[in-house]
């Protein structure tokens, strides 16, 4: 039980640091951290309780128009990013279980330092099998099991973490939503097609009046 607290402490670390990141990349792109969780908020607590990209995708793509992405590129890169390049369910799980048995098995913790190729093979791999990991609960298994299946692991050992898998997708997914919507921000900045930030609940006043 304590490993598999350390499991889910050290995922939410690694989401933590990609969130950093996200954060880093929007704000090269012209909108400050406020401006982006203001709007993305709601967004990301959906995909946190419902635990589905799919399920948060209007939303998403409200989150990305209020920031100002245009309409076509809020739902372009909202709708990939269900299902294409999730850095939670797709990239951070799956690595860290490899990363878990690289270690268990030969008892080194920096084993993929050393080997820089195995290192260098497992990013690779891990990108690849990222595309087309379904928007709904559970996908990070289905990840996890193609990229145990590629470097010949057993993955009758990811079973052994679906006592806190729960736990886990939770923040997997609101990382998946927020690169959805980090993906269409960078997109529309540079393709001259970002708009000023629109007021939450301006639709609603509009159409109250």
């Amino acid at each position: 039980y304590l490993d598999l607290g350390v499991f889910v402490i050290a995922s939410y670390v690694a989401m933590i640091v990609m969130f950093a990141l996200h954060v880093l990349f929007v704000f090269l792109c012209g909108i400050g951290p406020r401006r982006f969780f203001k709007n993305a908020s709601k967004a990301l607590m959906l995909g946190f309780t419902t635990r589905s990209s799919m399920a948060t995708l209007p939303v998403s793509i409200e989150s990305m128009r209020n920031i100002g992405v245009e309409d076509s590129i809020a739902s372009f890169a909202g709708t990939f990013g269900t299902c294409i390049g999730q850095n939670g369910c797709g990239g951070v799980y799956p690595a860290m279980l490899a990363t878990m048995v690289y270690t268990a098995t030969y008892g080194d913790s920096f084993y993929l330092i050393k080997h820089p190729d195995q290192l260098i093979l497992l990013i690779i791999i891990v990108t690849l099998c990222s595309l087309g990991i379904a928007g709904v609960g559970g996908g990070a298994t289905m990840a996890g099991l193609m990229v145990f299946g590629v470097l010949g692991f057993d993955v009758s050992l990811i079973a052994v973490l679906f006592s806190v898998e729960a736990l886990i997708d939770m923040g997997r997914t609101a990382l998946n939503v927020s690169d959805g919507m980090v993906a269409g921000i960078v997109a529309a900045r540079f393709t001259g097609n970002m708009g000023p930030e629109k007021h939450a609940g301006h639709h609603e006043e509009a159409a109250a009046q």
